[in-house]
């Protein structure tokens, strides 16, 4: 649990202008990302790979990556990711599912899910 959240503290730390909340004077927050509607979303893991880069996943299985829900939440999961990386960030991420013993993510600008194509989706290499 202590290296899940260091590892959470340093992908904090490397990520800028995120939305943060504070519970209560400090001492819990969470990273939230913005949605055109202006409604925070709360991706479910924010993690380092191996090579340095932050992952920021929403996980998602079955019907609920069909779910209206979805498609907000990832586009603009993407837009966030896309507009870090090119101030120098190195994120990667997106909804992701859980298919055939490997997690696949979408971070296609536009959301797409379709149970029997998932050409499109990234095999995420843990």
């Amino acid at each position: 649990m202590g290296l899940t959240f260091s590892y959470y503290q340093r992908a904090r730390t490397l990520l800028k202008k995120i939305i943060i909340t504070t519970l209560s004077e400090g001492e819990i927050k969470y990273f939230a990302v913005l949605r055109p509607d202006d409604q925070a979303f709360y991706p479910d893991f924010i993690f380092q790979l191996k090579d340095g880069s932050i992952g920021i996943l929403d996980i998602k299985s079955g019907r609920t990556a069909e779910t209206g829900d979805a498609a907000p939440r990832a586009e603009a999961l993407q837009r966030f990711i896309t507009k870090q990386n090119k101030s120098g960030k190195k994120l990667i991420g997106g909804i992701a599912i859980y298919v055939n013993g490997t997690w696949r993510y979408n971070d296609n600008e536009k959301y797409e899910y379709n149970p029997k194509d998932l050409s499109k989706w990234k095999v995420l290499d843990l």
